[in-house]
């Protein structure tokens, strides 16, 4: 195991947690964390009626997260459409 790889999947691993309590267990459940890409916080949502009420709450959402991890600079959250499996 690498150290990169390791922390990657740590990484990773605090995000998923940080959205399950910012979203809450039961909208979380259909939804998917992709992970942080230069700032954006990146999730898979599986209709768009859920992308549209994710967005309505995207402020509180955000503050929330940014809460949760504040040593990890989250400047957007960013939802799409897709499979969460």
């Amino acid at each position: 195991m690498t150290r990169r790889g390791y922390a990657a999947a740590e990484g990773a691993a605090r995000l998923r947690a940080a959205w399950v309590e910012a979203a809450g267990e039961q909208m979380a459940q259909f939804s998917r964390v992709n992970g942080l890409r230069r700032g954006t916080f990146e999730v898979t949502v599986v209709n768009s009626a859920l992308v549209q009420e994710f967005t309505f709450q995207k402020q509180a959402l955000l503050a929330a997260v940014r809460r949760l991890i504040p040593d990890v600079k989250i400047r957007d959250i960013r939802f799409k459409v897709g499979p969460i499996e």
